[in-house]
């Protein structure tokens, strides 16, 4: 528990993106695609410091998906640990369970590479607080390595004469 809280301060105090210690994707760098798991530590530091909606644009899968699996896994350890009886049988857990959580993080590997509006927003963003929504939806990253797509160029400016 404690090496949990001193990796939450962590990566609350310290930026993670652009850092040299925390790897690469290299799902992302071969591909170009995102994985189910980019974002990931970019989301948990968000949800550090506080900040829901930017964990979710960084990874929605691990804020709903792998975050309550975690928390109950942490629960139960720590009732196991109190009590000596489990919480949770986790026996009871049948393969269609796991494979329904797999088939769920597959399928938002695939959502999160469609180039289209909804669905873009999966992919791992930054939110502009200055933008607006409808502006901030036009600038979403495309799922191409190192480009983004603009859906409405800007308007041209008519000078003085």
């Amino acid at each position: 528990m404690a090496g949990l809280t001193a990796g939450m301060v962590v990566l609350a105090l310290f930026p993670v993106a652009g850092n040299k210690i925390v790897p690469e994707c290299m799902f992302h760098r071969v591909t170009g695609l995102y994985c189910s798991g980019c974002g990931g530590t970019r989301c948990l530091a968000a949800l550090a410091r506080g900040e829901l909606r930017q964990a979710a644009a960084y990874n929605a899968a691990a804020l709903f998906l792998w975050l309550p699996v975690f928390l109950a896994w942490m629960v139960h350890n720590l009732y196991k640990g109190l009590t000596a009886r489990p919480l949770i049988p986790w026996r009871a857990l049948t393969w269609w369970s796991i494979g329904v959580f797999l088939a769920l993080m597959l399928l938002f590997m695939v959502a999160r590479n469609i180039p289209a509006y909804p669905l873009k927003l999966l992919a791992p963003h930054e939110l502009n607080p200055t933008v607006s929504p409808a502006t901030q939806k036009a600038e979403l990253p495309s799922t191409r390595r190192g480009e983004t797509e603009r859906r409405h160029p800007p308007a041209p400016t008519k000078s003085k004469k």
